[in-house]
Order: C-alpha cells, then structure tokens, then sequence
C-alpha cells in the first residue's frame, strides 16, 4: 500500500508543479496591478541584495552606483517592504521552488524512460526547456522594465509551460496505467474534436493577451479608459452601451470586451459540440 501511494504522488509531480505554476502567475499579476513591476531593478538580486527589506535610503544609493536602471515613473520613485516583497515572492517561488521541481521531475521520469513512452519523455524535456526560457523572460522583462511586449510574452510563456506540464502528468499517468475512465476519450473521438479543442484554446489565449497587453500599455493608463465602478464603468462605458470612440483607450477597451463576448460565445459552442459527441 504504502508502495503503490508512493508511485501514486510521484505521478502527480507534473500536476503539483502545475498547481505552483499558477500561483506564480496569480503572484505575477498581483506584482502588475499593484505596480511593483520595478521594485527589483536588477535580477536576480534584488537592490543588489537577496532580502526584500530595503529602505527607501538603501534604494536611493543603489539607484546612485546604478544611474542607467532609473524607474520609468521617475527619478523619484522608491519603493515599500511589501511592494517590493511581492516581487521577491514571484522570484522566490519561481526560482527555488518550480524550477527545481522542474529538474526533479525530469530526473525522476529520465530514470524511469524505459518503462514510459517516448513522448512521456518529450513532455519532460520540453517543460524543462521552457521553464529555462522563462527565467530568461523574467531577466528580459526586468531588464526592459516591464514593457508590455515583455509582459505579454513572459505570461504566454508560463500557460505554454503549463501546458507541457499537465501534458506530462497525463501522458504518465497513461503510461502507468493509473489514468482515471473521465480522462479517457476514444482515440477517434479526439481526433475529431481537436479542431474545437484549439478553438477554444485559441480564443481563451488570445483574449488573455490581449487583456495583458491593455492592462500594461504605457504604463496601464488604459485601465480606466471606461471609468470605474459597477455599472458605469462596466458593463458600460461612461454610462453608454456604445461610448464615444474618441480616444484610444476607449477603442482598447470596447476592442476587449467585443472580443470577450466572441470568446464566450466560441468556447461555450464547442464545449456544447463535445458534449454532445461525449453523449452520443
């Protein structure tokens, strides 16, 4: 018994990964809404240092010895423990926990290749890859201050790895057997359900980019394009179903939620379409 729980949870290591990963991006948001993208100029030190208690002084004479890395919102800009706590966090949890978790698991599963598929080891070999890309990322967004192109491609990165890793836990989960029936489908059925399959993969990433990019161009002032507030500022815009398109950022927003309505519509049509083939 003990044996078979053992196998039971290495199993699942692609999946506890996955589970982490997701808290990193939930953190990662946290770190741009509460604008505290910057408060970790340098990477992977933070202030030069490896705590997350600098002090608006230590800050200032880091950002003297560093002229170059001044803080796109000014000169001026110095940072709380808890802005800059939840930057350390992200890096944390990304660099000391998920990666190594990352190389864990492909050890573990590299040890076992003989009794697995080969694309169970593909899916191992393609999560580690991509967990060493997002690292690079995370240099590249801080190094570029957070730019939206930066950010977008930094969180496209991360649902690409998450991808690898559920991929990973289901092909060996498959190979061992240990597959649950409501995960098995017939191999024709998927075949014929992967064009609405990418779909509604397609919408969903598609909209979350676009969401990212609106949020965190030039420095998020879209945001509140539309007002704020139930109602006023959503789901209406300056009170109007149909506002004035006299600016950009109003352009932005309607583009988004028009969008939003498409993607609703297409992901809940195909999932009625699997459904329907699930049922047949």
């Amino acid at each position: 018994m003990d044996s078979e729980m053992s196998v039971w949870r290495i199993q699942n290591l692609p999946f506890l990964i996955t589970l982490l990963t997701f808290i990193v991006i939930l953190s990662g948001g946290y770190v741009r809404v509460s604008e505290a993208g910057e408060s970790c100029p340098d990477w992977p030190t933070c202030f030069g240092s490896f705590g997350f208690d600098v002090s608006e002084e230590e800050q200032s004479l880091w950002y003297a010895e560093h002229p170059d890395e001044t803080d796109s919102r000014g000169a001026s800009k110095r940072y709380t423990t808890a802005e800059i706590f939840s930057e350390w966090f992200h890096r944390v949890l990304t660099g000391l926990i998920v990666g190594p978790l990352v190389i864990v698991n492909t050890f573990v599963i590299f040890r076992r290749k003989r009794e697995l598929h080969r694309d169970t080891w593909n899916a191992a070999k393609l999560a580690l890859v991509l967990v060493i890309i997002q690292g690079a990322l995370g240099l590249l967004t801080v190094d570029r201050d957070n730019e939206s192109w930066t950010v977008v491609v930094h969180l496209l990165a991360a649902l690409t790895f998450m991808g690898a890793l559920l991929w990973c836990w289901m092909l060996w989960l498959r190979d061992t057997d240990s597959l649950t029936p409501r995960f098995r489908i017939a191999t024709s059925l998927a075949a014929t359900s992967a064009r609405s399959i990418h779909l509604m993969l397609g919408l969903a990433v598609t909209l979350v980019t676009v969401g990212v990019f609106l949020s965190t161009t030039d420095g998020g002032q879209y945001r509140g394009a539309c007002s704020v507030g139930w109602w006023k500022g959503w789901p209406l815009c300056h009170s109007a179903l149909i506002p004035e398109m006299d600016s950009l950022g109003v352009q932005l927003q309607m583009f988004h939620r028009i969008f939003a309505l498409i993607a609703v519509v297409g992901i809940g049509w195909g999932m009625l379409r699997l459904k329907n083939r699930l049922s047949a």
